[in-house]
């Protein structure tokens, strides 16, 4: 008898199925595995890309912190100390300012011609810009006797009282005020100061002063004497406040002509800045 194969429609169904499933499977895990290699991929990317992106960040922010810490360092500038001449300069702007003060002006180894014949010793008074003064001046008439005369003088006219109460006018006198004229005497000489130097440090009534020396010609100096000559060197001492710079004392070491002594010292301290003051011509 002779065995035939018998092909079941079931087996053949069955073996197709085993075949389409096995490429499914297949397939699947191809794209199982391609799904895992992006995945893969991805969180490669997102784990490299983000760390970048932080680190830049970071970068940006902590430039300008980089650029602080390199940045030249800020130098602190001293205020620079004022020269001899800053003083002086401060005190003739200061003594061109001032309304009104008091002075004495004396003299060391001699005296200062008025007029006819009056050797000023010294003279305490006070004096109003432009030009009013008064004092009480000592010093010498001709023949040598000792006076004490009181004097206003006002513009250009001056008056004198040597007897008491009775002024009389003085003629052809150098006339004090202009002793103390902000634009002939005291400023004059303040501004003929040539090569200032610092001369020490000193106290007047409680002011702190610094001390400015240099030389001053005596030809500036016509409104202290007539006669004074030019390229005549005098020394010159200035005592002005450190704090306000006003001028407290003017000292002018030397003679202004060949006729006086070689050792002879005119000083001029000034007080009572812008008080109120009057003065008028005598009645």
């Amino acid at each position: 008898m002779t065995t035939e194969a018998i092909e079941r429609p079931g087996d053949a169904t069955t073996a197709s199925e085993v075949t389409v499933n096995g490429a499914i499977q297949s397939k699947t895990r191809h794209c199982i595995a391609r799904g895992r290699l992006r995945q893969v991929v991805r969180v490669g990317i997102v784990a490299f890309v983000i760390p970048a992106i932080a680190a830049c960040g970071s970068h940006k922010t902590n430039k300008p912190a980089a650029q602080a810490t390199h940045a030249s360092p800020v130098i602190a500038r001293a205020t620079p100390s004022p020269t001899p001449q800053d003083f002086l300069n401060s005190a003739i702007s200061n003594t061109e300012a001032l309304k009104t003060f008091h002075f004495l002006l004396t003299h060391e180894n001699g005296t200062t011609p008025i007029a006819q014949g009056i050797q000023m010793k010294k003279a305490d008074g006070d004096f109003v810009k432009p030009d009013r003064f008064k004092a009480t001046v000592s010093g010498t008439a001709a023949g040598g006797f000792a006076i004490e005369a009181k004097v206003i003088s006002v513009g250009d006219k001056l008056w004198i009282d040597i007897i008491g109460n009775r002024y009389v006018p003085l003629e052809n006198s150098v006339g004090a005020a202009a002793i103390l004229d902000p634009n002939n005497g005291v400023l004059k000489a303040l501004r003929g100061v040539k090569s200032p130097m610092y001369a020490g440090s000193d106290q007047i009534n409680g002011v702190d002063m610094t001390i400015v020396e240099g030389v001053v010609d005596a030809g500036d100096l016509v409104a202290l004497d007539a006669a004074a000559q030019a390229g005549k060197p005098v020394k010159g001492r200035a005592w002005i406040g450190n704090t306000d710079r006003h001028l407290y004392r003017l000292r002018l070491e030397g003679p202004l002509n060949d006729q006086e002594p070689a050792n002879i010292v005119r000083q001029i301290d000034l007080s009572r800045f812008d008080e109120s003051i009057d003065i008028q011509p005598p009645s």
